[in-house]
């Protein structure tokens, strides 16, 4: 099970390395998680006069496995078998 804190950074980064790169299979697809912390951390003014804002545990989703043909050529199978 992992949760992550930004749909427009985080989730799309992690989907990516998860589904291109260590080709894990999801059992449930990234989705809003209803345990989302209850705070949000808003940062300094950026660049253009926007806050940068974190919202921890924001998205929920679970993998379980991978299919290795779907793994990207560089990932070292470090299973213990």
């Amino acid at each position: 099970i992992f949760s992550c804190a930004n749909d427009y950074a985080d989730l799309k980064g992690e989907v990516a390395v998860h589904a291109a790169l260590l080709g894990s299979r999801f059992v449930v697809a990234p989705r809003r998680n209803p345990f989302a912390m209850a705070t949000v951390y808003s940062g300094e003014l950026g660049d253009g006069g926007s806050k940068e804002w974190f919202n921890g545990n924001a998205f929920l989703y679970v993998t379980c496995g991978c299919d290795i043909s779907k793994r990207h050529t560089d990932v070292e199978d470090v299973s213990l078998e």
